[in-house]
């Protein structure tokens, strides 16, 4: 005899408890009651294994529904940890723009900041680091700013917003011991180096590891293929200093590389952040 066991209006519900009860081989059908109702009628003598497997099912969708976030709504841009942490660096360079002023002129701030090879032999370590917070003029600021905003976003998503800093500040200074060393410009100014450095790790770790929207071989090359050919489309200006850029990509990209899948942990984030925080203070303590 058959027996109604249970009335849904959900075609979804409707089909996946079907499906449940004909994997077991339990033969049920769904009657129409009526253009959006309808009851499902079992046998009687399979009622009690048809009620364990539609409970089971339920528990399941339950833990399920659970288990998603609470919320779907995306949070806004500005609030996003990466983005948010890269404007606040744009900020601090227009900052310091406004604090110690350009070539032009070039004030006191700006002669003991600026990376002048001169000073730097003579012992005046510090200018490896302020250097990279100076720039030239208000173009020059401008652009880096841009480009700290897109570059810090991208690195931040990939390796923290407490590394990221970390990055932007040593790829910085090792492109201006690049520069010191093989380079031909007697004073540099500006965070490019440490830009390309943040270009470069973020496309060195998409070259090694590939994110959940980048499948296989071909996606990490064409990401570390964008990171080259943006170098080439931005570094070779009369005014750039080539060295500085190489090297900042370079040690960028090998970071990159040899960075983990997973971003660091929390304390880890802190550390980086508190370090180049730390080194950027003694370091405009001489000026």
């Amino acid at each position: 005899m058959l027996i109604a066991l249970v009335g849904s209006q959900h075609a979804s519900y409707m089909q996946q408890a079907a499906a449940t009860l004909a994997s077991d081989g339990i033969d049920a059908s769904w009657v129409p009651l009526s253009e959006r109702r309808a009851v499902l009628w079992v046998h009687e003598f399979q009622r009690e294994r048809a009620v364990v497997l539609l409970s089971d099912q339920l528990a399941e969708d339950l833990a399920a529904r659970r288990s998603r976030p609470r919320s779907s709504k995306r949070v806004p841009l500005p609030l996003q940890p990466a983005f948010a942490a890269a404007v606040g660096m744009a900020a601090l360079l227009i900052a310091a723009y406004a604090v110690v002023g350009g070539a032009e002129g070039q004030g006191p701030l700006f002669t003991h900041a600026a990376l002048v090879s001169e000073r730097w032999t003579e012992g005046e370590w510090w200018r490896v680091v302020t250097a990279a917070m100076v720039h030239a003029d208000l173009e020059h600021v401008a652009s880096n700013a841009l480009f700290v905003t897109l570059l810090g976003w991208a690195a931040a998503e990939r390796v923290g917003v407490g590394i990221m800093p970390w990055v932007w500040l040593t790829t910085a200074v090792g492109g201006f011991l690049v520069s010191l060393t093989w380079g031909d410009a007697s004073w540099t100014v500006g965070a490019s180096g440490g830009l390309f450095g943040l270009l470069g790790v973020a496309g060195g770790h998409a070259l090694r590891w590939r994110s959940r929207l980048a499948v296989g071989a071909l996606a990490r090359l064409r990401a570390f293929g964008s990171a080259v050919l943006l170098l080439a489309m931005t570094a070779f200006s009369p005014r750039a200093n080539l060295a500085a850029h190489l090297g900042g990509f370079v040690a960028g990209l090998l970071l990159g590389i040899i960075m983990p899948r997973a971003r660091a942990a929390v304390a880890v984030q802190i550390a980086a952040a508190a370090v180049t925080v730390l080194v950027v203070t003694l370091a405009w303590s001489f000026v």
